[in-house]
């Protein structure tokens, strides 16, 4: 029986998917914060005439760590860990 190892990596799925996880989370960051920005226009005051997508250093202390705090740092934690879990793999190939 022939031994592949040499010539085939093993593929470390674990990092790729924590990697994929930390984009679909970024993406749906992004999607949501639209969202939340468009409902707050909608159901906001009556008398304002321009109401666009705040920046994220308009927001106030509270959305902050609701719409960018929390979230950044559950994209963060995925994408660390992704590195890590791709270090491990690294390291037992060795």
């Amino acid at each position: 029986m022939a031994e592949t190892g040499h010539l085939r990596p093993r593929r470390n799925w674990g990092a790729r998917i924590l990697y994929g996880l930390a984009a679909l989370c970024f993406v749906l960051w992004i999607v949501g914060y639209i969202w939340i920005a468009s409902l707050a226009c909608a159901f906001g005051s009556v008398n304002a005439t321009s109401c666009g997508i705040p920046s994220i250093g308009s927001l106030g202390r509270e959305d902050f760590l609701f719409l960018v705090a929390i979230p950044w740092s559950l994209i963060l934690t995925l994408f660390f860990l992704g590195v890590v879990a791709s270090r491990r793999g690294s390291a037992a190939r060795r």
